[in-house]
């Protein structure tokens, strides 16, 4: 629903694991003029390094409710764990 809130907050979730592309527009549509996307995620950098504009994804190993494997697609920036893991 196009405008309807004041705030989107996420922790460790839509963010970490949906496409950054498909995701922030939605997230920008629904939010009313001057509303905030609030977020905390585990993507951390490992050198330091300033944050960047691209995302990358990995592959990351998970369990269904019933505890079968599965994996997850989990987005991070260039440089973090994330990325380390996608190599």
């Amino acid at each position: 629903m196009p405008g309807v809130y004041d705030a989107l907050y996420s922790v460790f979730g839509a963010l970490d694991f949906t496409v950054p592309r498909e995701l922030l527009p939605a997230a920008a549509a629904s939010l009313k003029p001057g509303g905030r996307l609030v977020f905390a995620t585990l993507a951390d950098y490992l050198n330091g390094a300033p944050a960047q504009p691209d995302a990358v994804a990995a592959d990351i190993p998970a369990r269904t409710r019933d505890g079968d494997a599965t994996t997850m697609r989990r987005w991070g920036p260039p440089g973090t764990r994330v990325d380390q893991a996608a190599r």
